[in-house]
């Protein structure tokens, strides 16, 4: 089991991946380039966006059909989930469930989520080759911890990733965060305002409480070029590694020239705080970003495709509430209680 350093890692990997990164200082000039050129089209393809008539309310499409395995694993798990439930689901901790409903499910005891996605993450765990004994088998796990699991489908519910926090000692396992697709219903959805998606997100979630545009992308890698040159300059002992930076200080010119042309309307994310006075993040918050292609096909695909390109959709990465966290940290003092004991105990050698 991973400590809980690990979820707050995870999720803010899974929540950010589609719009941070950056590539080491050989590699960000042309990084910067192409995201100004991105930024120059983008500006003029969501110029109609505001105008563009989606009269139907868009719906989550449902990923691809689940792999004979996974429906396998389905029909055998009836077994399975009457075990995981006998065993972790004794009582229900309904005090810890987060607000943010993706369908039907939101973090929290993993008691309420539907038996489909329990057996699913069996499935996965064993594919994947993970722990899964613990789920039908009582008393196995000898310390808790966090345990991510990607690329999980059940039913027409599709997850990047999930992250499990387990506590032996109490026998109770708690869905810590999570990151699910949303199909777009039509190629034109987005977050910008006025977007018809826009309008259904915040018809369910309430207004976000902060928007990263592609003229903040752009301006944060400007930012962090110019900070890497200003180190290269002061550390540069050869003629290239002088070179480059000079080089690098010809271009921002031209870039910074870039973005005062970037689009500051298009939305890359949207992040909502639920928990009042949050300084958390990515915990008791959630962000949507739109999902690469190949992403998404790695989950189950979208029947929307967008620019000759399949798959079309986002991400909704939810993390867990402070009480969730709390719990963590709880169980991790378990761990260090055990292991301190464990060494009082252990025997001492003869003199």
């Amino acid at each position: 089991m991973k400590s809980k350093t690990l979820l707050a890692k995870f999720v803010a990997v899974i929540l950010l991946l589609p719009i941070s990164g950056y590539a080491q200082f050989g590699n960000i000039l042309n990084q910067l380039k192409n995201a100004a050129e991105k930024a120059q089209q983008a500006a003029k393809q969501t110029q109609s966006d505001g105008d563009q008539k989606v009269p139907v309310k868009p719906q989550a499409s449902p990923p691809a059909a689940n792999t004979a395995a996974q429906v396998a694993g389905q029909v055998a798990g009836v077994n399975t989930v009457k075990a995981f439930r006998d065993i972790w689901c004794k009582s229900i901790d309904s005090s810890v469930s987060g607000p943010i409903d993706f369908k039907g499910i939101k973090t929290g005891d993993l008691c309420q989520v539907p038996d489909e996605l329990i057996s699913a993450i069996e499935n996965k765990l064993k594919r994947s080759k993970q722990p899964y004994e613990w789920m039908t088998q009582p008393k196995v796990l000898k310390e808790g911890g966090t345990l991510a699991v990607q690329n999980v489908v059940a039913g027409d519910k599709g997850f990047f990733a999930i992250a499990l926090i387990i506590d032996p000692f109490k026998e109770k396992v708690y869905l810590g965060s999570f990151t699910g697709l949303i199909c777009a219903a039509d190629a034109t959805n987005s977050l910008n305002q006025n977007n018809p998606f826009r309008k259904a997100l915040e018809g369910k979630y309430g207004s976000p409480a902060s928007a990263y545009t592609e003229y903040d992308q752009l301006k944060a890698q400007i930012d962090e070029l110019e900070n890497q040159n200003s180190n290269a300059r002061k550390q540069a002992i050869t003629v290239k590694e002088a070179k480059n930076a000079r080089d690098v200080d010809n271009m921002l010119p031209t870039l910074k020239g870039m973005l005062k042309a970037a689009n500051k309307e298009a939305i890359l994310s949207l992040t909502w705080d639920y928990e009042k006075g949050n300084t958390q993040r990515p915990i008791g918050s959630a962000t949507i970003v739109q999902a690469r292609w190949s992403q998404i096909r790695d989950v189950g695909g979208c029947p929307v495709s967008i620019n000759d390109r399949e798959d079309y959709g986002f991400m909704l990465g939810v993390g867990g509430t402070k009480k969730i966290s709390s719990l963590e940290d709880a169980i991790i003092a378990q761990n260090q209680a055990n292991a301190r004991e464990m060494v009082q105990k252990a025997p001492a050698p003869k003199f």
